[in-house]
Formats: C-alpha cells, sequence, structure tokens
C-alpha cells in the first residue's frame, strides 16, 4: 500500500537520520562514553538542517490543513531524539566526576510548534516561501531545543552549588551579531541573547561544570580536582546508593532569595509517616517501590497520613513553602489502613470511578499529579488552576471529568500500562501540552 504524503514526510525524515553517516559517528561516540556536549550541540545542528531540507522538499504535498498536526508531530520526535542524546552523554560526563544529577530537561514549546507549522498552512504566500519557511523554521528550533537545554541543565547545577559555564561558539563566517555573542561565560553572567539564534544560524551553546564548586550562600569556592587526580580506587555505587547520598548531601537552593531544600521522599520518611496508623509497613514499603522504578521519589518534598474520605486512595497536595510550593503525598488511613496490597488491589480494581486498577497505578495517578506540580513556582500552579480546573473532557473515567489535572494523571495511568488507543483525542492533546508526550 502506497504511503500517504504525510507518512512519506515522516518515514524520508526517519530514514536520513537513521542513515546519515555524520549522525552515525556522533551516536557511536556517544555510545562509547566518549562524547562531550560539543559532540550532542553538533547532533542537534546536523538533525536541525536535515529536517529542514528534508521538509521543505515534501512541504507542497501535504495538504495545508495537515500541516500544523505534521510539524509538531516532527519538531516533538527531535525534542526526544535531542534530550535521549544529551541523556547519555550528560551521564558519561557525570559519571567522570562523581555527580548524580537528574537530567533538567527544558520543556518542548508546544505553542512555538504550533506557529511555525500554522505558518505553512498560509495561503496568500508563494509556494517558496512556504518551502523556506519549512526549510529555516524547523531547522532553527530543533538546534533551539539543545540550547534551552543547556540553559536548563547550568541553572540547575549553579543553584545546586556547582560553578558552570555557558559557551557560545560562532561558525567560520558568521554574522557581526553572532560573532558578539560569541565566548564563555559563568552561568548568571552571559548576555540575555546568547541562547537566541536567527534563520539558519549553526552557532552552537555548551554549558560546563567548572573545576570550582561554591556553596550557594557563603560563596566560598573550592578546588575540585579532576576526575582521578590525587584520589584513591574509585568507588561505584548502586542506584539505591547514589540516591541516598545525592538526597543527604546536595546543597540548598537558592530561588528568589528563599533557602529550600531539595527534598525527596525516602522509604524511611513513609515508615515513620505510617508508624501508628493502621497503614501496614508493606503498603508503605511497596508504595515507595512504585515512587523509585522511575526516581519518582523526588517528584515529592514529604509525605503524611491523613484520614479522608474513605473512597479516596492518595492525594497529591502542593503546600505552599514562600514562593514555591512543597509537593506532599498523602495516604488516606480511611482507605489504606487494615488491608494488604493484595486486597487494596482487588478493592481499587472494583472501583468504577478510576482507571486504576491497582495500589500500583494509584500511585502512579499521584506520580503525574507530581509531574505537573514539580519545579513550579506559585504564580506557575496557580495558572494552572485557572486554566485546568475547568476542563472536562468525557469519555475515560469519572476521575477525569473532574478537571484538567485528573485527565491528565488518568491519561497517565493509561499510558504507562500500555492502552492509549482509546484515549480521546482532546485528553491526549492536553497530555503532549502540559508534559510533551506524544500519544
Amino acid at each position: 500500500m502506497a504511503m500517504t504524503p504525510l507518512q512519506s514526510v515522516l518515514w524520508d525524515v526517519k530514514q536520513r537520520i537513521e542513515n546519515d553517516k555524520k549522525l552515525s559517528k556522533l551516536r557511536q561516540k556517544v555510545n562509547s562514553g566518549k562524547a562531550t556536549y560539543a559532540d550532542t550541540a553538533a547532533y542537534s545542528t546536523h538533525v536541525g538542517n536535515l529536517l529542514g531540507d528534508t521538509f521543505a522538499q515534501h512541504i507542497l504535498s501535504v495538504s495545508p490543513e495537515l500541516r500544523e498536526a505534521l510539524t509538531v508531530e516532527l519538531l516533538h520526535d527531535r525534542y526526544m531524539d535531542i534530550n535521549a542524546i544529551i541523556d547519555r552523554v550528560q551521564k558519561s560526563i557525570d559519571e567522570a566526576q562523581g555527580l548524580h544529577l537528574a537530567p533538567q530537561h527544558s520543556p518542548f514549546y508546544d505553542d512555538r510548534a504550533h506557529q511555525i507549522g500554522s505558518a505553512l498552512a498560509d495561503p496568500t504566500v508563494p509556494d517558496e516561501t512556504i518551502k523556506r519557511r519549512a526549510r529555516a523554521a524547523t531547522a532553527t528550533a530543533t538546534k533551539a531545543m539543545h540550547d534551552d537545554r543547556m540553559k536548563s541543565e547550568a541553572k540547575f547545577r549553579s543553584r545546586a552549588g556547582l560553578k558552570c559555564f555557558i559557551t557560545r561558539k560562532a561558525v567560520s563566517g558568521c554574522c557581526a551579531w553572532c560573532t558578539a555573542m560569541a565566548g564563555r561565560f559563568e552561568y548568571g553572567e552571559e548576555p540575555d541573547d546568547i541562547y537566541r539564534r536567527h534563520d539558519n544560524c549553526d552557532c552552537t551553546v555548551t554549558f560546563e561544570n567548572g573545576r570550582k564548586r561554591q556553596d550557594v550562600w557563603s560563596k566560598r569556592e573550592w578546588e575540585t580536582p579532576e576526575p582521578g587526580a590525587g584520589a584513591g580506587e574509585r568507588v561505584v555505587l548502586t542506584e539505591e546508593q547514589a540516591s541516598e547520598l545525592e538526597a543527604k548531601h546536595l546543597p540548598e537552593v537558592l530561588t528568589n532569595g528563599e533557602k529550600r531544600d531539595i527534598m525527596n521522599i525516602r522509604l524511611d520518611d513513609i515508615k515513620t509517616a505510617v508508624t501508628g496508623s493502621p497503614i501496614s509497613e508493606e503498603v508503605a514499603e511497596y508504595i515507595f517501590s512504585v515512587l523509585a522504578e522511575h526516581r519518582d521519589q523526588f517528584k515529592f518534598d514529604g509525605v503524611k497520613v491523613l484520614a479522608l474520605d474513605p473512597k479516596i486512595v492518595m492525594q497529591t497536595d502542593p503546600v505552599q513553602n514562600g514562593t514555591f510550593y512543597d509537593i506532599v503525598l498523602n495516604l488516606n488511613s480511611a482507605f489504606l489502613g487494615g488491608k494488604t496490597v493484595q486486597q487494596l488491589d482487588a478493592e481499587i480494581e472494583a472501583s468504577n470511578v478510576t482507571r486504576a486498577n491497582s495500589l500500583r497505578e494509584a500511585v502512579i495517578h499521584e506520580i503525574y499529579h507530581g509531574k505537573m506540580y514539580y519545579q513550579k513556582n506559585k504564580g506557575e500552579i496557580d495558572a494552572l488552576y485557572e486554566v485546568l480546573e475547568g476542563i472536562k473532557i468525557d469519555g475515560i473515567s469519572r476521575t477525569a471529568y473532574k478537571d484538567g489535572f485528573e485527565c491528565i494523571a488518568e491519561v497517565g495511568v493509561l499510558y504507562e500500562r500500555g492502552e492509549t488507543s482509546d484515549i480521546p483525542k482532546d485528553a491526549k492533546d492536553l497530555f503532549f501540552k502540559y508534559l510533551g508526550v506524544k500519544i
């Protein structure tokens, strides 16, 4: 069966990226553990140019009404690809420096992608303009994904006490504006426009951890030796040991002048919370094991046991702490108390109000609430409430129909289960808009 024009574009882009010799060499270097952020920048630049060239060749064969959706899909695919490459390189670099920090993905800018796609359906401009837009705009947006990620990593690490630097390198023959932006700057002192780029710009932006660590309160600095310099035998930690040390020793974060700890739920926190309550230690350990599957304990700042409505399994509660919120997981003793994991599984499965059919999926539901609140300040969460509380999407569950927050959490359960074919399009779009995950 012949492919549709839309399928042809997706297939051609995928094949060109997978089979490109330069990208293959870069992927091999990444897999060897020897790549740097200069290589991830080169990867995103080449991918962006390949995408732009390929899209421009096909764009006129795609119906105007399909161009916006196709643009969003193509850009989101590149977003996932580029972040996966950076994740692997970051892990190798961090391990060599004895660091164990979670990746800080910048968001997928859905509005930007839709704006680019909408411009490709403009009936008032000639075909050559449409082709130019398809080439330049998608290439520029793809390269900017790498810049955004570098900024997110530098911001997080700087707040965690690492002295970071941003470097912008101009390519040969670049314009005067790009030349003026080029240089190496300590994070926080870089020019405001260093992350910006114009069409057809191949300049690269990277970050690095400096050889100095900094106390974020006293500003006292000390030299960090090169990996292995003067060190004894390297100690390799398990993931559990690394997580424990990270939670214990990461310095406090400075956020808008406030002192705020980098926190997470630990197994001992849940065990302590259920002590003296009807919730068993077995149930507490099981809840933590689900959180820890993908390190989602870092989405939460604390845990409490409360007596809530007996129909509620647990709930995620953002508790204001200055400008930011602490995300607290509330365990409902009225539902969880006096039962085994197996009994809870059976009771949740028999419920007709949620798509969760086990205690594990009830925890996953709360994890997706945590993802929505994670690292957001009061203004951002208030804005989310204003938009999402009025959203009603039918066709999933009674819980999902309450508001957009619950809808996203219920879609998260189905997504993790792998049952996505019957999810309403409006719900898929909502999930993609706020979590950057395309179903």
